[in-house]
C-alpha cells in the first residue's frame, strides 16, 4: 500500500508540473508568479540531468561533465529567480489584480542559436520565445518567457528571466 501511495504521488507531480505545450508552460509559470509561489515557479526549471541532456542534444561533440551541468542548472535557477522577483515588482507597479486576470492567446517564436567553440560551430541550441497575452482590470499585458527549452516532450524555463510588459492600446 505504501508503494501505491508513492506511485500516486509521483504520478501527480509528473502531471501537475508537466508542460507539453508552450501555452501550458506560460499559463502555469504565470500562475506561479501571480500567486508569488517561488517553489512552484522553480518546478519549471530543468534539473541538472535535463540540462546535461539538453547540452548533449544541442552539441553532440561537446564533452558535458556533471560539474558543467550542475553549474549551468544553478545559474539557470538563479536567473529564473531574478525574473520571478522582477515579475513581483512589475505586477505591483502595474497593480495586476489576480481576480481580474484573463489569459489570452499565446505566441511562439522559434530560435536557433549557434554554439561556438572558438570559431568552430559545435551545435545549435534551440529555444522558443513564448508570449502569453492577458488582460487585467481592462489593461493589456504580455508575459514573456524569452527562451523556453524543450526536452523529453516537456517545456522548461531557459536561462533568461521572465518578463511582464504593459501593452499600448
Amino acid at each position: 500500500m505504501k508503494n501505491l501511495y508513492c506511485l500516486l504521488l509521483c504520478l501527480f507531480c509528473t502531471v501537475a508540473f508537466a508542460q507539453e505545450t508552450t501555452a501550458e508552460l506560460a499559463q502555469k509559470v504565470f500562475a506561479a508568479c501571480l500567486k508569488q509561489d517561488e517553489n512552484a515557479f522553480l518546478e519549471f526549471c530543468p534539473t541538472e540531468k535535463i540540462v546535461g541532456e539538453y547540452f548533449k542534444a544541442s552539441a553532440p561533440d561537446m564533452k558535458v561533465t556533471p560539474d558543467m551541468a550542475q553549474k549551468a542548472a544553478a545559474y539557470q535557477k538563479d536567473r529564473a529567480l531574478t525574473g520571478f522577483r522582477v515579475f513581483q515588482e512589475a505586477a505591483a507597479f502595474f497593480a495586476i489584480d489576480g481576480a481580474t486576470v484573463v489569459p489570452g492567446t499565446t505566441e511562439n517564436i522559434e530560435n536557433d542559436d549557434e554554439l561556438l567553440e572558438g570559431d568552430k560551430k559545435i551545435g545549435v541550441a534551440r529555444s522558443t520565445v513564448v508570449t502569453l497575452y492577458l488582460t487585467s482590470s481592462e489593461k493589456k499585458y504580455a508575459f514573456v518567457i524569452p527562451d523556453a527549452i524543450q526536452h523529453g516532450g516537456r517545456y522548461y524555463l531557459g536561462n533568461r528571466p521572465v518578463m511582464l510588459h504593459e501593452l499600448e492600446e
